[in-house]
């Protein structure tokens, strides 16, 4: 059962994530990356965001399908995804593939309060992984309830 998050609690965390040279801003859903603006479909996005929740952590094939596709999801959607953003990515952050478990971004997404402080953010963020956990309304109430600031 996904978990309802408030517009509050949504709109309290950061709006823009730097991941290497690319920034990536929540509400619009778009991720910049050396000048070139994309702009993501929701699932694109979703799996972004689960990912950059987890930075660091492998996350599982099937947390990934269950968070951003629920029933619909396939095997084959979530790699066209991931092969997606990988090319939209480039060389700024690489999302590496866990043989037979699943996924895990090798940045750390650093908050910044605009797009064109990213790179000044490497020394002056917080990194409280709180701050910086981007991955909300695709929770489910099991992971939610210990990643949450209460």
């Amino acid at each position: 059962m996904n978990r309802i998050v408030t517009d509050l609690e949504y709109r309290s965390t950061p709006r823009h994530f730097a991941l290497g040279d690319a920034v990536f801003d929540r509400f619009t859903r778009t991720l910049s990356v050396a000048g070139r603006e994309h702009r993501l479909e929701p699932r694109l996005a979703g799996v972004l965001e689960c990912l950059m929740a987890e930075a660091g952590i492998p996350v599982t094939r099937e947390t990934l399908l269950d968070q951003v596709w629920g029933q619909d999801g396939s095997d084959e959607a979530l790699t066209q995804s991931v092969s997606r953003l990988r090319r939209m990515l480039g060389a700024s952050c690489e999302i590496r593939t866990m043989p037979k478990i699943g996924y895990v971004l090798m940045a750390d997404p650093v908050p910044v309060e605009r797009p064109d402080m990213a790179r000044e953010t490497d020394e002056t963020a917080s990194h409280d992984r709180h701050a910086r956990y981007p991955c909300g309304p695709a929770l489910s109430s099991a992971r939610s309830a210990w990643r949450w600031p209460v």
